[in-house]
């Protein structure tokens, strides 16, 4: 957002582990950056991502339970929460809302626990034979 309106972001950041980062100055650099279809494409990427969050999950889904289940059919690629911070980020919800959304669907068999923090929306097929 910085790059293209300028100004101070609106967000931040805070890293739980260590990490390397790298800064780059904009302002020695925007002209050079305005004509790196590279860069441009990865941040229309990024871009693209967050608005797809929003209307995929965050707009047609009035509960938590709703935004976990759209988010696991059309924004995981591989329909699978790997790993527990992320999808709170993700989600918009406190760790403990979620992992009780998280039992809820195991139960109920929407969706299936893989590993420690890992869960998969169930296949139909699946879903009927833990059923029967």
């Amino acid at each position: 957002m910085e790059f293209a309106e300028g100004g101070e972001p609106p967000f931040f950041t805070e890293a739980a582990t260590p990490v390397l980062c790298i800064a780059l100055p904009l302002a020695p650099y925007e002209t050079k950056l305005h004509q790196d279809i590279r860069f441009l494409h990865t941040l229309l990427y990024s871009y693209a991502q967050k608005l797809r969050l929003f209307a995929f999950v965050e707009a047609p889904a009035q509960t938590l339970r709703e935004r976990v289940l759209l988010y696991l059919k059309h924004l995981s690629p591989t329909h699978e929460i790997c790993k527990i911070e992320t999808a709170v980020l993700q989600l918009r919800c406190s760790r403990r809302q979620l992992q009780r959304v998280l039992q809820t669907l195991c139960v109920s068999g929407q969706i299936e626990k893989v590993d420690r923090g890992r869960y998969r929306l169930a296949v139909e097929g699946q879903k009927k034979e833990k059923l029967e």
